[in-house]
């Protein structure tokens, strides 16, 4: 078992499940499991928290094709809300039991997850600038994003003090979180009062420190630069692969200067699949000399309490058993992440795996 705390992996585990709730860890050499009795064996299994995907798009198709990304331009909520559906079952899928949107420019995410919350396999949470359309927190792009830039030069500020602290004003008790690249713009975020970093790609050491002096949260969605890189060629290509390499050098940083991280896909940019994205993400940052156990922590609870997500909790008695459940041993994590063996949800199996 990992449970989601940054300890150590632990083995020959029982859990105890009552009601939904894990009322007991122990070793199984501990546990009297009597025959007929209403176990479960899953000793060729590894569990682990569910996974929670910090950034993403649910109402955007991964679609390369640019004819077929036009689909993610229709304002008919019909045609999105089939997008979002499909979407919502791939993350499901593989583990995703938790999101944070970061494009729900019509809504739609949020009327979605409001007309069909019976049907809802996962926690959603929206995002808006303007705090419209039942977005749940404030999101403000302070920089060109990493996939759409040209170039280092790109990251202007596109706000300064008191303008940017204005706008961040608006997220009230919860704080916002600010897109930004480059050293300037996320100097501008951070001083502003931000709750969170967004790509933060080629923002520099001293960002990063601090970053961790304040406890902002970073976001990096390494996979972003990595897509960007497959799909271009010739000077391109170089930029977006001197980004990538940039970025998990931050991140080696990052972990040594103490910043709390998450970790968030760009799910729904092009090239970057729902769901099946998380397993790259991850392998990013074990790169970058995060343990597996640690990339887990990232890639679950880190940010829950800073998005208000209530499924992503640690594995520990009084929680909720919800876990996904992976066959093999943690040295064949993260790959086997891209076909569970299964996923519980409160004690029980899930009905929509």
């Amino acid at each position: 078992m990992i449970d989601g705390s940054g300890g150590a992996v632990q083995k020959s585990v029982c859990l105890v499940v009552s009601g939904g709730v894990i009322t007991a860890i122990k070793k199984v050499a501990d546990v009297e499991i009597t025959e007929g009795g209403n176990s479960i064996d899953l000793s060729h299994c590894t569990i682990m928290p569910p996974l929670i995907d910090y950034s993403l798009k649910l109402s955007r198709s991964a679609a390369t094709d640019e004819r077929l990304r036009q689909n993610n331009k229709a304002t008919e909520y019909a045609e999105i809300a089939k997008i979002i559906q499909q979407n919502i079952h791939y993350c499901h899928s593989h583990g995703v039991l938790g999101c944070v949107d970061t494009d729900d420019l019509h809504g739609f995410v949020s009327k979605f997850r409001r007309e069909e919350a019976e049907l809802l396999s996962i926690e959603i949470q929206t995002s808006s600038e303007t705090l419209q359309n039942g977005a749940d927190y404030l999101r403000v792009i302070n920089s060109a994003r990493i996939e759409m830039s040209d170039g280092k030069s790109d990251f202007i500020p596109l706000c300064h003090g008191t303008e940017l602290s204005e706008l961040l004003k608006k997220a009230g008790r919860r704080k916002g979180v600010v897109l930004a690249n480059g050293e300037a713009a996320v100097r501008e975020a951070v001083t502003a009062g931000c709750g969170a970093i967004e790509q933060g790609y080629f923002m520099g050491e001293k960002n990063l420190e601090i970053m961790a002096e304040n406890e902002v949260l970073w976001i990096p969605t390494v996979l972003q630069a990595k897509a960007a890189r497959e799909r271009t060629s010739g000077k391109k290509k170089i930029y977006f692969q001197t980004a990538l390499e940039n970025q998990v050098q931050q991140l080696r940083q990052a972990k040594k200067l103490g910043v709390k991280i998450v970790l968030g896909t760009g799910s729904g940019s092009s090239g970057i699949i729902h769901g099946d994205s998380m397993v790259e993400e991850i392998k990013h940052f074990q790169k970058a000399g995060f343990s597996l156990v640690e990339s887990l922590q990232c890639a679950s609870g880190n940010g829950a309490q800073f998005f208000s997500l209530k499924n992503s909790v640690v594995l520990a008695v009084g929680q909720a058993a919800t876990f996904i459940v992976s066959r093999g041993m943690v040295q064949q994590l993260p790959r086997k992440l891209s076909y569970l063996e299964d996923i519980y949800i409160n004690g029980e199996p899930s009905r929509a795996y």
